[in-house]
């Protein structure tokens, strides 16, 4: 049997945007001092816009991150 998990994974990936903002914010300051090329922090930003998307989906409950999986014999 598989089903959807009824936890919701939603407030797991806001913790991951978060950490990404965070990143965002060192690589914006490797680019100032030309450390890093342009090309990361718009990596990074698709891969925000990305999670958002994500995150909208879970909670309008369109995607589910979690799975239960349960295995009788």
């Amino acid at each position: 049997m598989s089903a959807p998990s009824k936890s919701e994974a939603w407030p797991l990936c806001e913790q991951k945007r978060d950490l990404i903002l965070w990143g965002r914010r060192l690589v914006r300051t490797l680019e100032a001092i030309r450390v890093a090329p342009a090309r990361v922090e718009e990596s990074l930003d698709l891969l925000q816009r990305g999670g958002q998307a994500w995150t909208e989906a879970e909670r309008a409950k369109i995607a589910d991150l979690n799975w239960r999986i349960v295995a009788e014999k």
